[in-house]
């Protein structure tokens, strides 16, 4: 779940897993536009094969909240904002080894967020929309970062729309 901010750099890594002693890593980044919009830019690498996905044609307002996932299979690479299937490439993916993870800027400390990330979920497959409006406790949640599980097969940032009151 993250919430983009106006008033930030134009690139921001909001959330980085890089695999340790390797070039291997997931990216999540917004990219801000001159009229006050954003859109999602995720990158993998795993081994040889990489891919990058810039959705500079699906643009978002700033503020809402909003949920991004980043699905692999070990073939395709796809990124979803809202649902919506955005972009997708080819991609040989295996999963990331032990390494380190980064929320609000990018491992070296670069390319720093501005917004707030509510919740970051990563589970071994992807979830149904049935499964995904069935996530307990969401609006629960007393601090801007959420819980961080691993799992080999899939990487998803699960972002809602903020509820009523909260």
């Amino acid at each position: 779940i993250f919430q983009p901010q106006a008033g930030g750099p134009k690139e921001q890594r909001f959330l980085h897993f890089q695999e340790a002693g390797s070039e291997n890593r997931l990216l999540f980044e917004t990219r801000l536009t001159e009229d006050g919009r954003w859109f999602l830019d995720t990158y993998v690498k795993s081994g040889a094969s990489d891919a990058t996905l810039f959705a500079k044609e699906s643009l978002h307002a700033i503020g809402p909240w909003y949920h991004a996932a980043v699905v692999v299979d070990g073939k395709t690479m796809r990124h979803f904002v809202g649902g919506k299937e955005e972009l997708k490439a080819d991609l040989a993916f295996a999963p990331l080894g032990k390494g380190q993870t980064s929320l609000g800027v990018r491992i070296n400390k670069v390319f720093w967020y501005k917004g707030a990330v509510r919740q970051i979920k990563i589970t071994p497959r992807a979830l149904t929309p049935k499964e995904f409006a069935s996530v307990q406790g969401l609006h629960k949640i007393d601090t801007p970062w959420g819980e961080i599980r691993l799992a080999a097969e899939l990487v998803e940032l699960i972002i809602l729309r903020q509820p009523e009151g909260g």
